[in-house]
């Protein structure tokens, strides 16, 4: 889990169709001390990651990511202080989108297939 390695969430609501998460990145995580030692960039395999676990907690079920459908990622994510990442999640059936800004700034958006764990 990334939850508490990576980011702390500070909120998570709306329906499974259109929800909306905020959390904060934990710029002491380990995971920037490897990308990049100097210039931290958040990986795009955490905001993948972070987004199928907001999607987890919203559903109330274990899910894992199956299939990676269409990911783009137009600006990097750098810890700076409280650097606070906002999803905007839809979640129908076993496929996810998401949208991902820091500020007003459009960082990522995927679709993805998800599984169910059991």
């Amino acid at each position: 889990m990334l939850e508490g390695l990576l980011y702390r969430r500070l909120s998570l609501g709306g329906e499974l169709s259109a929800a909306k998460a905020s959390v904060v990145l934990l710029d002491d995580s380990p995971i920037y001390k490897a990308h990049f030692p100097g210039f931290p960039v958040t990986p795009g395999v955490c905001i993948v990651g972070m987004a199928v676990e907001l999607a987890s907690a919203l559903s109330g079920r274990k899910l894992s990511l199956s299939e990676a459908k269409d990911i783009k990622f137009v600006m990097p994510i750098t810890p700076k202080g409280e650097t606070v990442v906002d999803f905007d999640l839809s979640l129908d059936g076993d496929i996810l989108k998401a949208s991902v800004k820091v500020g007003e700034e459009p960082c990522a958006k995927m679709t993805v297939t998800l599984k169910e764990n059991e």
